[in-house]
């Protein structure tokens, strides 16, 4: 059965996202994202995983977002930033080419760009909140298959009074 839950936890911190969404298989193939600072939860969430969701091709994704006082400072690195656009615009003047768009491209640049994405901003006190999350999608989920289930059903029977008919 194909299917889809997602659920969203808020801290005053912190947003965590989750989304399972799964379609149909025999066997359970289980795709699972988790933030990188809780990688090693990957181990002790599959078995549990394996017995609620039981089978499909299930794809699980937990995101996170720093809010409030998590949020990090510029995710620029002012400096080099600085430099870089100094040296290249020296160049560009020298040879005659045009500095239009010199910040735009040192913005791809990964020491001036240090946004490093939402994956390291969580710690070891996140994890109930990411549980919570995760279970209230897994919820969702199963009664986005319970219903699809019963429709199933609902199909089936007609075309079975249709045969006896």
């Amino acid at each position: 059965m194909t299917g889809f839950g997602n659920a969203v936890v808020e801290t005053p911190d912190l947003i965590i996202r989750v989304e399972i969404k799964s379609l149909n298989s025999r066997g359970l193939d289980l795709n699972i994202r988790v933030p990188r600072n809780h990688s090693e939860k990957e181990i002790t969430l599959r078995p549990l995983l394996s017995n609620r969701l039981q089978r499909g091709k299930v794809s699980i994704n937990i995101d996170t977002e720093a809010t409030g006082t998590r949020v990090a400072g510029s995710p620029i690195n002012a400096g080099s930033l600085v430099k870089y656009y100094r040296e290249l615009k020296n160049l560009a003047e020298a040879e005659g080419a045009s500095t239009d768009n010199l910040f735009s491209a040192l913005l791809s640049i990964p020491d001036i760009n240090q946004s490093k994405g939402n994956e390291d901003i969580t710690t070891e006190t996140d994890w109930p909140f990411i549980e919570k999350a995760l279970n209230l999608a897994i919820e969702k989920f199963e009664e986005f298959r319970k219903a699809e289930g019963e429709a199933l059903q609902k199909e089936l029977s007609v075309y079975i009074r249709n045969i006896g008919d």
